[in-house]
């Protein structure tokens, strides 16, 4: 999701109280600092300016693509 898109369901769904002259920018370098490093719990999607995933969902999205299909025996 943008950073735009998370901040209109955080407003939508009264997730956290807003505040402040810029919550999109606030919103903005949050996400930012927190897609660094390994710590850091959102990942910034390559190639695409402003949008992230959680890294839990993103990890378990990609998993299925990783794995290598189990071989039938007959």
């Amino acid at each position: 999701m943008s950073h735009k898109e998370i901040l209109q369901v955080i407003q939508r769904e009264r997730l956290k109280e807003i505040s402040g002259t810029s919550p999109l920018a606030c919103l903005n370098a949050m996400l930012h600092t927190n897609s660094r490093g390994e710590e850091g719990i959102f990942y910034k999607v390559p190639g695409r300016m402003g949008v992230y995933t959680l890294k839990v969902s993103w990890t378990q999205r990609n998993l299925l693509y990783c794995v290598p299909k189990a071989k039938k025996i007959i």
